[in-house]
């Protein structure tokens, strides 16, 4: 079969129009879909990265602080009891029969941490004698934390106080680096 001039032009120009849409079909829209996909993935990826990079900061800045704080745990006095330096500053302060009563208790906190407190329930003390006491609590060189102070002062007179607190130190249970 023999086509004619005009066939044959026909014919090679519905073969490159063919071509050409199979070209832009199969060739063409894909890679731009897939440009504009990978485009809008490079986008979340920024932000990923901005968020990740936020978190590396938050977790360096809570680092520095855990290390702060075993520090100055590993600092303490070995073999330090909260109980008898509570003990020894209310008689030092003259205050010691003025104490009703001294709970102990232990609490483990996380792997690396162990809380030691001591509720005290002091009674017929003044103002003066509970802020002593509490200064010589806080401005020693342990580890102490004054964490709940309940102070009722009686109804015969005000200035005397009963008063019920509670002081904590922790102790590193490991030595433990993050």
């Amino acid at each position: 079969m023999k086509l004619a001039k005009r066939e044959k032009n026909i014919v090679i120009s519905g073969g490159i129009v063919v071509f050409i849409l199979l070209l832009f079909a199969f060739g063409f829209t894909p890679a731009v879909e897939r440009m504009e996909m990978l485009g809008r993935l490079a986008i979340k990826k920024r932000t990923d990265l901005k968020e990740i990079i936020k978190l590396k900061e938050e977790y360096l800045s809570q680092k520095s602080v855990i290390n702060g704080i075993n520090r100055e745990l590993s600092k303490k006095r070995k073999g330090f009891a909260i109980f008898s330096f509570l003990e020894e500053a209310a008689n030092n302060l003259g205050i010691k029969g003025n104490i009703i009563s001294m709970k102990p208790s232990n609490a483990v906190i996380g792997d690396m941490y162990k809380e030691s407190s001591i509720e005290i329930r002091v009674e017929g003390i003044t103002l003066k004698q509970l802020t002593e006491y509490l200064y010589k609590i806080e401005s020693t060189d342990q580890v102490l934390k004054i964490k709940r102070l309940k102070i009722k002062p009686r109804t015969e007179d005000p200035r005397i106080l009963n008063v019920t607190f509670k002081v904590s130190t922790f102790d590193l249970l490991k030595d433990k680096r993050l």
